[in-house]
């Protein structure tokens, strides 16, 4: 039984005990690979996609890439670090045979220098429980950071630490399971049984140690038992958030499996745009005013009669492109009843040259004003926008996300959005045909539609987009 503790710190023997573990998570859980896929196409990805259309995205301890091919089908530029090249190896077969496209990086993050920086930074699995002293966690943490862009983000998902060493018995047992082999050219392709323990040891005041084993044990059907053994340290949320504090790491969240759809807590955490902070002191020249600081939970300061500055905050602002069809009038209807954000709904009624296409824009119009009092009364207030376009007029624009684009993005410059708040629309196919997840022709359409924005805004401090898939038919 190999195994890796804080004694045993070869970096040799922690390669190939991490060769041994994507071996046998690939045979055992190759069969759920699409869930798992979906867990982070649909899941955290997805929500990521929130906040960073496209954009690079670094996963750190990528595995066999199966996470990696989620964030790929997002539409993300995507590169997968790992210290095991035995995982690396089948996280370029899994992509391949997925057609995605990815970079990968072998190494241990702490002995790592950035060669370049990210857009976002993805660790999820407790990727920090890894490592096996706080110093060590903290060092981690520090590393990451200097692979991020300023106003990037880091998600990282960790355990409830807090929970498991006051609740969980000493040796915990995580389910037996039986599996069927199915990787092609890997292994005997013989059924498997498999189980997993998470056992603690205990101080001489017993308490549970900080560093705890984990245990994957498989039963071949030749009776042959193999064991990997994990060796983590725990970290509870209120260190990491003391860690983030060190670093002046002051804008982020916790979010709910409801967001993330994960199964483990994910703080979300930006990267702040400069390394200046404000400084709090008085100060006798009224134009030297501390920056405004953004991210999810922007930052503001106003001046009293005696200039000391006092520090405001102001709730996320959401902008959505409601044209009436049920995917854009059930994401309002989500952004009313489950957040708490400053909503705005903009509706564009578009005549052009297509008569038909006319009936149909016509028909959306009135289904959005028939609506518009039943939100209003039956959720909360939200701001409302309407504006009335002549396609005749706008030759030069090639098509309706172009054309959305164009006019969401006036609609967002009067209602005042920044780097913290958003825009939600639809991203529609050429000519009515439909688009898929992760495909090239979604991601050209995406950039091509964000360039739009670009080009008016002449600025790079702009809100992050989010897009829905639909055909123009609706």
């Amino acid at each position: 039984m190999k195994t890796f503790n804080e004694s045993n710190r070869d970096p040799g023997a922690f390669d190939s005990i991490y060769d041994d573990w994507a071996e046998s998570y690939t045979a055992n859980f190759y069969y759920s690979a699409e869930s798992a896929v979906s867990e982070a196409r649909d899941g955290f990805g997805r929500y990521l996609g929130y906040f960073l259309p496209g954009g690079s995205v670094l996963e750190l301890g990528c595995g066999v890439g199966i996470y990696l091919a989620g964030l790929a089908e997002c539409g993300f530029d995507v590169t997968g670090l790992d210290i095991s090249p035995k995982s690396l190896d089948l996280a370029r077969r899994f992509l391949k045979e997925r057609e995605l496209e990815a970079n990968f990086i072998e190494g241990d993050l702490l002995k790592l220098e950035p060669e370049q920086s990210y857009d976002a930074i993805v660790a999820v699995g407790s990727f920090l429980a890894h490592f096996l002293t706080e110093e060590d966690q903290f060092a981690a943490l520090e590393k990451m950071l200097g692979f991020l862009k300023p106003g990037g983000l880091l998600m990282l998902s960790l355990h409830d630490f807090e929970r498991l060493m006051r609740e969980e018995p000493d040796n915990h047992h995580y389910g037996l399971s039986h599996y069927g082999n199915q990787m092609e050219n890997e292994g005997n392709g013989d059924s498997r049984i498999c189980f997993s323990w998470r056992q603690w040891s205990r101080n001489e005041k017993g308490e549970k140690e900080r560093v705890h084993r984990w245990l994957h044990h498989t039963i071949t059907a030749n009776d042959e038992l193999k064991t990997i053994e994990l060796v983590n340290r725990a970290l509870t949320h209120k260190e990491l958030e003391a860690m983030l504090a060190r670093l002046g790491l002051e804008d982020y969240e916790w979010l709910s499996k409801e967001q993330s759809r994960y199964f483990q807590p994910i703080c979300m955490i930006r990267k702040p745009l400069a390394e200046q902070r404000p400084a709090l002191a008085p100060s006798t020249d009224k134009e030297a005013k501390p920056p405004v600081r953004q991210g999810r939970a922007q930052l503001r300061f106003t001046y009293g009669e005696d200039n000391q500055p006092m520090l405001q905050s102001r709730r996320r602002k959401s902008l959505i492109l409601w044209d009436g069809t049920e995917e854009s009038t059930g994401y309002l209807r989500r952004l009313l009843q489950e957040t708490d954000e400053e909503v705005f709904a903009h509706h564009l009624e578009c005549k052009g040259p297509d008569e038909e296409g006319n009936k149909i824009r016509s028909a959306r119009t009135e289904r959005v004003m028939a609506l518009l009092p039943e939100l209003m009364q039956g959720c909360r207030p939200f701001g409302f926008s309407r504006a009335r376009v002549d396609l005749h007029q706008l030759p030069w624009i090639a098509s309706d996300n172009m054309i959305n684009m164009y006019f969401m993005t006036q609609a967002g410059m009067s209602c005042g959005l920044t780097r913290m708040d958003r825009i939600l629309m639809p991203l529609s196919g050429d000519r009515g045909e439909p688009l898929q997840t992760g495909s090239a022709k979604t991601a050209f359409l995406r950039k091509e539609t964000l360039a739009v924005r670009k080009y008016i805004t002449r600025s790079e401090e702009q809100p992050s987009v989010m897009f829905w898939l639909q055909d123009q038919k609706g």
